[in-house]
């Protein structure tokens, strides 16, 4: 009872307003000359994208028709008007498509009419209208994209070789352009995908796939191992990255993603820059294969994924200039030391050892002589099955024959790789070991002047790596000539390893390979900071002092020093820090620029 009294009062006041507010020649939207008599309660109606309904109130003194070509709107009759005020409802069903839209509605009573403008938005749009696959020529270029959309939206740039070179507005219709980089390796594909979230469940996703051709050699092949060494320090490692997994994964594929495994920081095309800025000219980037990135065991295939995404690595160090160095590292140790037992079937070893180098060899084959392979990491360091390493002598005859294997499978691939600078290491890449063994003696080249040897320099370990107090020893906070005199007592280490100790290491390494034509890569060196720069001064020296001695008398007997780098919180060998692409041990790094600065190559 007391709706229709509300009802009955709502038509009245309607009435009341209607005839007080029109004159003879009132005009409602753009309706001339109307009847005092004929009044309609609305000129528009706006709807969303959901649809809806809102009432129309007509007064005529004979039943009015509302009627409408539009299929999303209804015009519904309401029971219960008056004999002069007239009540409908309008309904407009929900616009699904892209574009906002409109209609008219059309009242009549007689001779008198009414047009009322009807519009409804559009539901969230994301259209690309230019082609969603563009094709590219190895030299790189620009590429254009038209797309169509009615609210923001974001997008996602799969690969570092695409840039956005415009930023534009979100407009209805406008073109996103992009560079791409010149290609100097094997065709790849990239994707720019737009994302527009319309709400918490639901979003519009379009994407656009470019393919850019396989890149051309145009590169030089020229130099000798010994013309390139000259020309590689300082060098860095890309340590904890490429090589990273676990081996239980040997010979299956685990995907990419093993890249932030060991450390948090997918590598950039920001960071490889600022190692270029910060006075490096070679990188060292330890890979894994067998470990995680193998899709048929039997015939050794590896994940193209994976070839992928090294490549994509590589081609950042390239584009900077820098010497590159990839090699097959511990990888679950299914070389490193199964390979190195009585146990092993060598010739089974070996058959899988060729099929690994010839995919990577043929896959990188396009690439100039920037880009150099290494055979190996530390073989005969690290764990692996249950049996025992072979002894000393076994040992290095052993691994030489596999780095036979590793040479001779990159040669027969032909092309910049019959040329190409590769990297042997010997046993536990000792410099003691190497020199023992007459190492060199045991290994042959089809290429004349293409080998480099290569040891890593982490002496004495308890200074430089070992973590904590053992039963054979204390870790070492100082080391150095002018660091004997820190506050920690027992922290200091021995004397015997000091400076001259390095520079007699090194010498050793010039008289015994580079002085025979086999320029030496120290590929892993560092000390730990162990504690933050500033909180105790003499080992801030300490670190210091050690990076300029392994640096200048490594550079100064002929052997490219390579700073080990892994990204990590103290104690750690970190220079730089990945994720924000800056410095974070400013003493490691003015160590190396200084004895860069002060050290002198030696004439061949």
């Amino acid at each position: 009872m007391k709706k229709i009294t509300i009802l009955s009062f709502l038509i009245m006041a309607f009435a009341m307003v209607s005839f007080s507010a029109c004159s003879d020649e009132d005009t409602i939207g753009g309706g001339e000359g109307l009847s005092k008599d004929f009044v309609v309660s609305r000129s528009d109606m706006a709807f969303t994208k959901n649809g809806g309904e809102t009432d129309l109130y007509v007064k005529a003194a004979q039943v009015p028709t509302v009627s409408t070509e539009a299929a999303w709107l209804a015009v519904t009759p309401v029971a219960g008007s008056s004999s002069i005020t007239h009540h409908f409802l309008i309904k407009a069903e929900a616009n699904t498509a892209n574009d906002d839209r409109s209609a008219t509605i059309t009242v009549a009573a007689g001779s008198d009419t009414k047009t009322i403008t009807v519009s409804q938005n559009s539901t969230e749009g994301l259209l690309i209208t230019s082609g969603k696959t563009m094709n590219v020529g190895a030299d790189g270029g620009q590429v254009s994209v038209t797309l169509k959309a009615n609210a923001s939206y974001s997008q996602v740039i799969s690969n570092d070789w695409v840039s956005e070179i415009t930023s534009r507005a979100n407009m209805v219709e406008y073109t996103r352009n992009y560079s791409v980089a010149a290609n100097i390796s094997n065709a790849r594909s990239a994707t720019i995908s737009y994302t527009m979230v319309v709400n918490d469940s639901t979003s519009i996703t379009e994407a656009v796939t470019i393919n850019q051709e396989q890149g051309t050699t145009t590169g030089d092949m020229s130099k000798t191992a010994m013309d390139i060494a000259a020309l590689m320090y300082p060098g860095w490692n890309l340590g904890n990255t490429m090589e990273a997994g676990n081996s239980a994964n040997n010979w299956k594929n685990a995907g990419i993603g093993s890249e932030t495994l060991w450390q948090s920081a997918k590598t950039t095309q920001q960071l490889i820059d600022l190692v270029k800025a910060s006075g490096f000219k070679s990188v060292r980037i330890p890979c894994s294969w067998v470990m995680g990135h193998i899709t048929d065991a039997e015939a050794c295939t590896i994940d193209a994924d994976w070839l992928a995404r090294v490549h994509e690595v590589v081609d950042y160090c390239i584009k900077n200039d820098l010497y590159v160095i990839i090699n097959q590292h511990w990888d679950g140790g299914w070389i490193e030391h199964d390979g190195l037992t009585a146990a092993t079937d060598v010739d089974a070893t070996k058959a899988k050892l060729t099929k690994i180098w010839t995919q990577i060899a043929n896959s990188f084959k396009n690439y100039d002589e920037r880009l150099i392979f290494a055979g190996m990491n530390e073989p005969g360091v690290g764990a692996g099955d249950a049996n025992a390493l072979l002894g000393t002598a076994d040992l290095a005859n052993r691994i030489a024959e596999y780095e036979q294997t590793f040479i001779e499978a990159v040669r027969a691939t032909g092309g910049n790789n019959a040329k190409r600078v590769l990297v042997v290491q010997g046993p536990n890449t000792d410099i003691d070991k190497f020199v023992a063994n007459n190492y060199m003696s045991k290994i042959h080249d089809s290429a004349t002047d293409r080998l480099m040897v290569e040891v890593h320099f982490y002496d004495p370990y308890q200074f430089t790596d070992l973590s904590e107090d053992k039963d054979w020893g204390k870790y070492y906070l100082y080391w150095g000539k002018n660091n004997t005199n820190g506050s920690e007592a027992g922290r200091t280490a021995d004397a015997k390893y000091n400076e001259d100790y390095v520079e007699a290491q090194m010498k050793k390494m010039k008289t015994n390979f580079f002085d025979k034509g086999y320029p030496v890569v120290i590929g892993e060196f560092g000390a730990n900071q162990r504690l933050a720069i500033g909180k105790d001064a003499v080992h801030d020296a300490s670190v210091k002092d050690y990076y300029k001695a392994v640096v200048t008398s490594a550079i100064n007997n002929g052997c490219v020093p390579m700073a080990w780098d892994t990204n990590g919180g103290l104690p750690s060998m970190t220079i730089f820090n990945r994720a924000g692409a800056s410095v974070s041990n400013a003493n490691m790094l003015e160590s190396i620029k200084a004895a860069v600065a002060a050290a002198k190559w030696p004439a061949k």
